[in-house]
């Protein structure tokens, strides 16, 4: 595993001994990336993955494949950023007053969007056309 790829399951495996809950691994999100001075432009959308808790609720501790696995096949996001036209109507796309803010949780296609890590997060990029719909409770998609 090269080095990068290291400190992004460090801080994977981290959020998700730190989380017992949604609830606690987006505080865990945002926590970690503190202040990253991200300015998301046009209509992009700035999302981490959802990163399930370590511990299943019946006790089974989640490998790091598992892991790995919802860092490139995850479909659930935490939105952190939005760009200033994103889920604004225009001539092409019209979102029929739907509208999505910071800590929202979002379902997405992983391959729709562009990868990148930040603070060792795994996050994504996204056109906001791209979101597929609002979550409220991420741990029960899979």
């Amino acid at each position: 595993m090269s080095e990068f790829s290291a400190n992004a399951m460090r801080v994977m495996r981290d959020i998700a001994e730190a989380s017992s809950s949604p609830d606690e691994c987006k505080k865990n999100i945002v926590k970690h990336l503190g202040k990253h001075d991200t300015e998301v432009f046009h209509s992009q959308v700035l999302v981490a993955g959802y990163i399930k808790p370590a511990r299943s609720k019946g006790g089974i501790i989640m490998t790091d494949r598992n892991v790995q696995e919802d860092r490139y096949q995850g479909t659930i996001f935490l939105v952190l950023s939005l760009g200033p036209a994103a889920f604004k109507d225009d001539s092409i796309a019209k979102f029929h007053g739907v509208n999505l803010k910071v800590g929202d949780w979002v379902m997405a296609v992983a391959g729709d969007g562009i990868a990148m890590d930040i603070k060792g997060l795994p996050c994504r990029l996204y056109q906001d056309t791209r979101i597929l719909m609002r979550v409220k409770d991420p741990s029960i998609y899979y």
